[in-house]
């Protein structure tokens, strides 16, 4: 492991912490939204009686926000930290330092760095090339000389 390459444990500290906050604030909007229709069922039961028999539980609306924003962030949490150990990619190795003869490695580079690309002209272009900008626009009737 290179000096700045943070370990496995810290990167699954990372998704954790990334997880807990992404659940957190999904946790906050699902619950609101779930204590917003607990009180439009409340409203309802009051106003309808027959037709509704659900409520917000012995414990009430702040129990079922903090319930859901714990479930939300604990689940985010969990698999942001699986996820982010398992898609960390490591570092290239430095090879020399470990003792390992890279020298094939760096011939094989050198290689790629020799070859030449010969392009072929056509004799269009061995013809454009001869003449010059001023005899082209000369041609063309833009510019008289």
């Amino acid at each position: 492991m290179s000096r700045g390459e943070p370990s496995k444990l810290q990167i699954m500290k990372y998704g954790a912490i990334t997880g807990g906050m992404v659940g957190m604030c999904l946790g906050l909007i699902s619950g609101t939204l779930s204590i917003i229709r607990i009180c439009l069922i409340l409203l309802m039961m009051y106003f309808f009686p027959y037709h509704i028999s659900n409520g917000p539980g012995p414990r009430g609306a702040l129990h079922t926000l903090g319930r859901t924003v714990l479930t939300l962030t604990g689940s985010f949490a969990l698999f942001l930290s699986i996820g982010a150990v398992i898609r960390s990619e490591g570092r290239m190795i430095n090879t020399t330092a470990n003792g390992i003869n890279n020298s094939a490695i760096r011939n094989d580079q050198r290689e790629w760095r020799r070859i030449q690309i010969e392009v072929k002209e056509t004799p269009r272009d061995q013809e454009i090339k001869k003449k010059s900008l001023l005899d082209m626009l000369a041609e063309s009737g833009k510019v008289n000389w």
